[in-house]
């Protein structure tokens, strides 16, 4: 009885409190943060040396979890000519995870297509720490669109089996926007 008593102690308590789940959590906490929150964790990285400014919400939000994503974009300083890209970086423990395909919610629709990925392995000392960095590329007017909606973005990406769902408040993506939109107009 003991065995049983403890058993339904330990699998209850790995169970997200009032049944929500991590994604959920995230969620909540991330719809908290305001506009300014956002704003003020947009980092500029530009010198004398680089041909492209990037421009990054890496700092605005950390995900409690083995998975993090945030939105970057790069500035040709010759011609403003600007790529955004979405990004996630995800650690897990156990086999690779080949993350390939990324998916993303858009008012009128999702829009699917191939991942760039970047891949790393460590701490194989008794299982291996796998890591994956991967990005997609959204065009501008597609961003415009989810900054004006007030509902969580919603991203999906894919692998062999593996699939993470994750979730973008717009405010994040107005932030990045209207940074953008400065950069652009202190220098063109």
């Amino acid at each position: 009885m003991r065995k049983i008593a403890l058993g339904l102690l330990i699998a209850t308590s790995l169970q997200p409190a009032h049944g929500a789940t991590a994604l959920e959590k995230n969620t909540a906490r991330m719809a908290a943060m305001s506009a300014g929150d956002f704003r003020n964790a947009v980092a500029i990285q530009d010198d004398s040396v680089e041909t492209v400014a990037v421009i990054t919400t890496k700092s605005a939000y950390k995900s409690k979890g083995e998975a993090d994503t945030w939105m970057m974009a790069g500035i040709d300083k010759q011609t403003g000519r600007t790529v955004y890209q979405l990004v996630g970086f995800t650690r897990y423990i156990g086999g690779w995870r080949f993350y390939s395909r990324g998916t993303y919610a858009r008012p009128s629709g999702p829009v699917s297509g191939q991942l760039r990925t970047q891949r790393r392995v460590d701490n194989c000392y008794v299982s291996c720490q796998f890591e994956e960095t991967v990005s997609i590329d959204i065009p501008e007017t597609t961003l415009r669109e989810i900054a004006a909606d007030p509902r969580m973005w919603r991203m999906r990406f894919q692998g062999q089996g593996a699939v993470w769902d994750d979730a973008m408040n717009p405010a994040e993506v107005a932030a990045l926007l209207e940074t953008v939109d400065s950069y652009r107009r202190s220098r063109f």
